[in-house]
C-alpha cells in the first residue's frame, strides 16, 4: 500500500489481487453452495472449533467476507433476508472478554475507554492491583 502512490501499476496489481480473491473465494463458489431445497445459502455455526468458545462460521465462512473495501461490500450485498418477516443479524464481539472483565470489575478507566470507542490496548489503565 505504501508503494501505491509511487506508480500506477502498484494500485493496479493490488486491485487485481483483490478481484481475483473475491472471484475465486466468493463469486465462483457461493452459487455452488445454494441449497437445492430453497436456493439459499446456509452456513454452519460451530462453537467447539474456536479455542475461545466463540461461534465460527463454515461452509461458507461468512465471517471472512470483506467489509472494508467497496468490492467486498458488494459481495455482502448478495446476502439478503428471506422476506420482509426476516432479518440478517450481524454481531461484532470485538474484545468481548475485556468488555466482560470491565463490567464485572467496574474499572472506570476500562469502561470509559469502551464507551468512547478507544482501543483498550492503547489506553492507560490503572496499575494499582
Amino acid at each position: 500500500m505504501k508503494l501505491a502512490p509511487q506508480h500506477p501499476i502498484v494500485a493496479d496489481v493490488l486491485d487485481y489481487r483483490e478481484m481475483v480473491k473475491l472471484k475465486n473465494t466468493y463469486v465462483d463458489t457461493l452459487p455452488e453452495m445454494c441449497s437445492p431445497k430453497d436456493g439459499r445459502i446456509h452456513t454452519n455455526y460451530q462453537q467447539a472449533v474456536a479455542a475461545t468458545g466463540r461461534l465460527s462460521s463454515a461452509n461458507p465462512n461468512l465471517q471472512n467476507i470483506p467489509i472494508r473495501t467497496a468490492k467486498g461490500r458488494l459481495v455482502r450485498k448478495a446476502f439478503v433476508a428471506k422476506d420482509e418477516d426476516h432479518v440478517l443479524l450481524s454481531a461484532d464481539y470485538s474484545q468481548i472478554e475485556l468488555r466482560i472483565m470491565a463490567a464485572f470489575s467496574q474499572d472506570e478507566t476500562m469502561l470509559e475507554a469502551f464507551r468512547q470507542g478507544r482501543d483498550i490496548h492503547a489506553t492507560n489503565c490503572r496499575q494499582d492491583f
